[in-house]
């Protein structure tokens, strides 16, 4: 995971503050659908173990 950050503080060093702040929001758009998507699969999980 820091090398994925390394290397997108090496790409937003050439960009603008505009897509800077976008390839953020990515970034944190797509770490909050990993635990939505952690915290389904524990659901699921929980609800055919019964």
């Amino acid at each position: 995971m820091p090398a994925v950050i390394a290397s997108f503080k090496i790409h937003d060093a050439k960009l603008s503050p505009a897509p800077r702040i976008l390839s953020f929001s990515y970034i944190l758009l797509l770490y909050l659908n990993s635990i939505i998507f952690y915290h389904l699969n524990k659901l699921t999980y929980s609800y055919y173990e019964q």
